[in-house]
């Protein structure tokens, strides 16, 4: 245990560290390497061996010793700046696996036409890793962490796929019974692989034709994301896949 002693009947302060650092009034250079080293083993005490260094600067005063304490000065300040921002990285939760992300985030194509955004409204909550983004939207966020802001550029292979025109189809009127069918309307259909959305694309006179593709299936997707909060998933959110509270899904 290192402390201050004011010894004003000496005429002299110093540090004192039984066993150590020698009595006030010493001039030896090892109590400023002490020093120095004292602060890169214990930074959690570093204003305690500051103020130390100081004290024994003065005792040695000299224009060599101002130089010195100018650049303990600057040592210090880089010292304190490196520690607290290994510290901030340390405690900051970042993007991963089963991480609960609140994001404001706007979509454009390859043109710059906003597709989609989450502006003016509540943000996006999601799990990361379950499938609730597209994977390279999720891929782009990996390790983000609050405040950040990132700019996200997503293949259709990690989008929403590439187009397939086997997913193109003419069905008969008949299928959609008497209700009215505009161009742009979209449907649930049964297929071979469960119930799928399909998107009307054209009105014949007797057939309709749908298509069963994403309606960004084949387009490069581009993502302005600013990162909101990120926190654990609770078990339950877990265990339904997707988020709870405000801005997630109510039962």
């Amino acid at each position: 245990m290192a402390e201050l002693v004011d010894a004003h009947d000496s005429k002299s302060c110093a540090v004192r560290r039984a066993g150590s650092i020698p009595a006030s009034g010493t001039k030896s250079p090892a109590i400023g390497v002490f020093l120095f080293l004292r602060i890169i083993l214990d930074p959690v005490r570093m204003d305690t061996y500051k103020s130390a260094i100081y004290t024994h600067l003065k005792l040695t005063h000299s224009v060599k010793s101002d130089f010195i304490r100018m650049f303990a000065t600057l040592f210090f300040l880089k010292f304190q700046t490196s520690h607290h921002h290994k510290r901030l990285i340390r405690t900051t939760m970042q993007i991963g696996k089963e991480k609960v992300v609140s994001i404001h985030y706007t979509l454009r194509n390859n043109s710059g036409t906003v597709l989609d955004s989450s502006e003016g409204q509540s943000p996006l909550l999601y799990i990361q890793g379950v499938g609730n983004l597209i994977p390279g939207m999720e891929e782009g966020l990996e390790g983000k962490v609050k405040g950040d802001k990132v700019e996200i550029k997503v293949s259709p292979e990690k989008g929403y796929g590439v187009r397939d025109d086997k997913m193109i189809q003419k069905v008969p009127r008949s299928s959609f019974g008497g209700q009215e069918v505009k161009k742009g309307m979209q449907f649930q259909a049964g297929t071979n692989h469960g119930q799928q959305v399909v998107t009307v694309t054209e009105i014949g006179l007797d057939s309709i034709t749908v298509d069963g593709n994403h309606p960004l299936a084949g387009v490069e997707l581009n993502f302005s994301v600013e990162v909101l909060e990120v926190r654990d998933a609770t078990n339950e959110e877990l265990a339904h896949g997707h988020v709870h509270g405000p801005g997630g899904h109510h039962h």
